[in-house]
């Protein structure tokens, strides 16, 4: 990778983050969240 990508998210976490990894070793990170429409 040439960069880093920065992402901001706002909401409340519906569960714990899960980590998991590719099969070249990269790591994922999947969660989910809930947010209202302001």
């Amino acid at each position: 990778m040439t960069g880093e990508t920065i992402i901001t998210v706002v909401g409340n976490l519906t569960a714990d983050p899960e980590l998991r990894y590719t099969q070249n070793g990269l790591p994922v990170a999947n969660f989910t969240i809930a947010s209202t429409p302001r």
